[in-house]
């Protein structure tokens, strides 16, 4: 019966970290948010980049 009694602190600690992993967690999801709108972002720059290059290089070919 040493277990429930050990966890019971733990327990008792879990309101403030709640509120903590509440926080870290709007931060984990700002983080995501502006993750998955900058991938998209780098791509689609990426393959203007790679596109304009080409038109470039097509341009001194010739």
């Amino acid at each position: 019966m040493s277990g429930p009694t050990r966890e019971l602190p733990i327990i008792d600690r879990h309101p403030t970290r709640r509120v903590y992993q509440a926080s870290v967690s709007r931060r984990d999801r700002m983080v995501a948010v502006t993750e998955g709108a900058c991938l998209p972002v780098v791509v689609v720059f990426g393959c203007l980049l790679l596109a304009y290059g080409i038109a470039a290089a097509f341009r001194l070919l010739p």
